[in-house]
């Protein structure tokens, strides 16, 4: 006869093979403060949950601060969405560009940041309009519209694409293929604004490419370069100086597993 309070291994396991076949999910908890007696489960910046507490079945904290629920079967809780309101319908956003990105990790022999010394070095190549070049030339870790971004990476760059001079780039040159822009906050800067998602700057890199490639260039002049990674979805963008190894550009993730590289 087992003592009253402790559980056979039988029933220990029996507990574990319920558990397994409920729906888990992982994120930041905090309360809801618009459902009483609800906690929200921010999984990612795409994706919030909102539960009532009293049907968490089981709940155990993880590393950097989240935590794994498992949830009452049959439960209801609510998801949310982004979204953005523009003058005639809501959108449904993917935000996933908006996360803070990781921070880069830089090994030895890794190209290196741009300076201002880099910046002149070109500068006095006198490079013409509308070139890789020219773009370096223009890089000045900024936009001239304003910072808005918490990821400035396709921001800034679009920045010095657009002064160097790209202007199709631009909010008023109508290109299809970008969706996003720097202007949010400020609607009388619409005509100048700057694309702000690196894929989207990835898919009009595509469409101006005349050569690419998916390892990094040696001495082969200026390109290009979109980054990706599944733990960072969003990407990252950045122009490349292979000749004399110098990146411009927020930064570079050349440990990310896919690295795309274009030139014209």
């Amino acid at each position: 006869m087992k003592k009253k309070g402790i559980k056979s291994v039988i029933d220990i396991l029996r507990t574990f093979e319920e558990l397994n076949s409920l729906q888990t999910f992982i994120g930041i908890k905090t309360v809801d403060q618009n459902i009483i007696g609800n906690f929200l489960l921010i999984e990612n910046s795409e994706t919030i949950y909102s539960f009532n507490s009293l049907d968490i079945v089981n709940e155990e904290k993880l590393q950097n601060g989240k935590v794994k629920v498992t949830m009452r079967l049959g439960c209801v809780g609510l998801i949310s969405k982004p979204y953005k309101i523009t003058q005639d319908k809501v959108t449904i956003l993917s935000t996933t560009e908006n996360n803070i990105p990781p921070k880069p990790i830089y090994k030895k022999g890794d190209p290196k940041i741009a300076t201002k010394k880099d910046v002149e070095k070109i500068k006095k190549l006198q490079p013409l309009a509308r070139t890789l070049p020219a773009v370096a030339v223009n890089w000045s870790n900024s936009c001239s519209l304003g910072d808005l971004e918490r990821n400035n990476c396709a921001h800034f760059l679009s920045d010095a694409f657009i002064k160097a001079g790209y202007t199709e780039l631009k909010k008023s040159g109508a290109n299809s293929n970008i969706k996003e822009w720097c202007d949010w906050n400020d609607s009388d800067k619409d005509s100048n604004s700057r694309p702000v998602r690196a894929k989207e700057m990835w898919e009009w890199f595509k469409t101006m490419s005349t050569e690419s490639k998916r390892e990094k260039p040696k001495k082969n002049g200026f390109w290009a370069v979109f980054q990706w990674d599944k733990d960072y979805s969003g990407g990252h963008v950045l122009l490349y100086d292979s000749e004399n190894d110098v990146v411009y550009g927020t930064g570079a993730y050349w440990d990310w597993s896919d690295q795309y590289f274009y030139k014209w």
